[in-house]
C-alpha cells in the first residue's frame, strides 16, 4: 500500500480508499505534494480546497500529515 494512502486513511478513517477508487491517483498526488512541500504554507495550498471547517483545521491536518509521512 502507498504510504500516502496509509496516512490519508489514518487521518480520515471513515474514508478508506480501495485499489479501484477513481480518486486514488489524485489523493496520492496531493499527499505526495503535501509531503514534499518546502513549507507548511505550500503544503496547505495543495489541500486548502478540501472542505475544511477553518484555516486552522487545515493547518493542523497538514502538520500532522507531514509528521506522519516523515516517519514512514
Amino acid at each position: 500500500m502507498s504510504k500516502y494512502i496509509a496516512v490519508y486513511e489514518a487521518l480520515f478513517p471513515s474514508d478508506q480508499i480501495s485499489e479501484d477508487d477513481p480518486r486514488r491517483g489524485a489523493i496520492i498526488a496531493e499527499m505526495r505534494a503535501v509531503h514534499l512541500a518546502n513549507t507548511t504554507a505550500e503544503a496547505r495550498q495543495v489541500v486548502e480546497w478540501w472542505p475544511w471547517e477553518s484555516q486552522a483545521q487545515c493547518t493542523r491536518w497538514v502538520n500532522r500529515a507531514r509528521k506522519m509521512m516523515a516517519a514512514k
